[in-house]
């Protein structure tokens, strides 16, 4: 059984709610005839005291364990039905045993009286049911902040691992051969050079473009993949032959920007 973890802060804000809940429920079953006599007041009170702490540790156990069981937002209709059914009976249970004890003190001179047990138990089942909406909605608001957070975490990771991997892609090495090669089209083929120097823009372009980029297209990816080949196939010549074909129903899937290149070198 899993019972809820609670500080002692937690538990001296309990206490400070537990004491006005139980004189007014003792009030609420003896009328003025908890204020005859001190004793009277004192045991009325400190009894409720005790089994409404009871009473409020089982509620908690009892959320926590429909918290696990429907966890999923969809289910908190389900959840939230669950929770105050049980707390409803329980409640009934409660409000008996603490009218039963109240009878069998004979100092007390108390005889259970129905009417007060059915206004005292359509009060708390209200309390219930309004404690568990409000519970409810600062829970989901809770993890929505958590999810938020993690969200932002996870898109600063995110955008730090493209930037690493940027740099990494742009390989100095490759650059310098890329402006190697440019540098002999230019005094052998001028229109070799030109298309030359416009797939290398394209490359670098691509990669600065999808820097934050989470996801690209296939297609977006593979007319990358082409313009780097070629700047390659300039380079190696006939020793570097490159295929490419892939089914059009494939194209408009999505893939992380910048890795089928990293896939096809290492492939």
């Amino acid at each position: 059984m899993e019972l809820p973890k609670y500080t002692g802060k937690d538990y001296f804000i309990l206490l400070l709610i537990l004491l006005p809940v139980s004189v007014i429920l003792s009030y609420g079953a003896m009328g003025s005839a908890l204020f005859a006599e001190f004793r009277i007041f004192l045991t009325a009170t400190l009894l409720t005291c005790v089994v409404f702490g009871l009473y409020f540790t089982a509620c908690g156990w009892w959320a926590v364990t429909m918290k696990h069981r429907f966890s999923r937002e969809s289910e908190t209709g389900k959840k939230l039905f669950f929770m105050i059914a049980v707390y409803l009976i329980m409640s009934g249970l409660v409000l008996l045993l603490i009218f039963k004890l109240f009878e069998g003190i004979p100092f007390f001179r108390y005889r259970m009286d129905q009417s007060r047990f059915v206004w005292a138990y359509i009060g708390l089942g209200f309390v219930n049911i309004f404690l568990s909406f409000l519970f409810e909605g600062i829970s989901r608001f809770e993890e929505w902040k958590a999810n938020l957070r993690r969200k932002e975490r996870l898109q600063q990771e995110f955008q730090q691992s493209q930037l690493q991997g940027l740099k990494s892609q742009v390989n100095p090495h490759f650059l310098f051969n890329s402006l190697n090669s440019l540098s002999s089209l230019i005094e052998e083929d001028t229109a070799a050079a030109e298309r030359f120097l416009d797939e290398l823009s394209k490359v670098y372009r691509y990669m600065l473009r999808t820097e934050a980029d989470q996801l690209a297209p296939l297609s977006t990816e593979v007319q990358f993949l082409r313009s780097y080949f070629y700047l390659l196939q300039v380079r190696f010549g006939e020793s570097l032959q490159t295929h490419i074909q892939i089914a059009p129903e494939y194209l408009e899937r999505t893939l992380p920007a910048l890795t089928l290149q990293v896939i096809v070198e290492n492939a």
